[in-house]
């Protein structure tokens, strides 16, 4: 597939997104259950609607492919701006579309959302991929999580 010809949109998903764009984020979100939380846990598009309208401060931004004829969810990353910083939480692109720097263009609307100067995030020990990509986007490892799963990292946007 030619991702250069494809017409991409990035894009906040409000409250009361589509049913089709929670169930495309389950979908993904299950593909990388182990490296974004854990454990083996599967979750459902109603589990990830649930748990976005619980959240007052949490945004998720959509990567979409508007060439179809549907809008079919690409890639996801959720975040929150807090005082200091801005907190990603996940990023995740659908693995069949891996490889085409997808990842970097949604991370790069991420970051132009920061109302503050630092991004922060949280890796999994055993997510060595995450690390080497945050790593290749400026990050730096802060500190050792307290629970010792995983690493602390900042991205300095001065």
């Amino acid at each position: 597939m030619e991702f250069e010809s494809i017409n991409l949109n990035i894009s906040i998903l409000s409250k009361d997104a589509e049913k089709a764009h929670f169930e495309q984020m389950s979908t993904i979100w299950n593909q990388y259950v182990d490296l974004l939380t854990g454990s083996k846990k599967v979750t459902t598009p109603d589990g990830i609607k649930g748990w976005y309208n619980g959240q007052e401060d949490l945004q998720i931004m959509g990567l979409f492919n508007k060439s179809s004829a549907i809008s079919l969810m690409m890639g996801f990353a959720t975040f929150r701006n807090k005082t200091r910083y801005l907190y990603l939480e996940q990023i995740a692109i659908d693995k069949q579309y891996k490889g085409h720097k997808l990842g970097v263009r949604l991370y790069n609307e991420v970051e132009s959302q920061a109302t503050s100067k630092n991004i922060e995030l949280e890796v999994l020990n055993d997510n060595i991929i995450g690390m080497n990509f945050f790593i290749s986007l400026g990050f730096v490892f802060k500190r050792r999580d307290d629970d010792l799963t995983g690493y602390r990292m900042r991205k300095s946007l001065t």
